[in-house]
């Protein structure tokens, strides 16, 4: 299984420095609030421990695209919710989505490692 560490996922935009994994985090508790879903709950539909889920959502671990494929279907969003923030942290979310949605499939592994080394070298979308 082909998961991002933290430093692979940490975006620079022209000024700013993006955590991503944060940012999933704050969204994703954001969206399971949104639907009245505890930790627990939401942990169990995506089959990992509330722990596990509690991590992701600190920002302290990042997801793996499967993960992140089983929680867009739990809470019927589209991937982009999970990654946006301001105006120019969503055109970087939308743009890292649609890529980490290409990865759900552990083939894809090589892609993967040349999409974030794009990311890191792009300074702006």
């Amino acid at each position: 299984m082909f998961s991002f560490s933290l430093s692979d996922v940490i975006i620079f935009n022209m000024d700013a420095l993006i955590d991503i994994p944060k940012l999933f985090g704050e969204n994703l508790r954001r969206l399971r609030k949104s639907r009245n879903l505890t930790q627990t709950q939401l942990a169990e539909m995506l089959d990992v421990t509330q722990k596990h889920l509690s991590v992701i959502e600190t920002g302290t671990q990042f997801v793996s695209a499967p993960l992140i494929a089983k929680i867009v279907a739990a809470l019927k969003v589209e991937p982009a919710e999970l990654f946006g923030g301001t105006s120019s942290e969503t055109r970087i979310a939308n743009a890292v989505s649609a890529r980490i949605m290409n990865l759900i499939n552990p083939k894809f592994e090589l892609m993967a490692r040349q999409i974030v080394d794009d990311l890191k070298s792009e300074k702006s979308f």
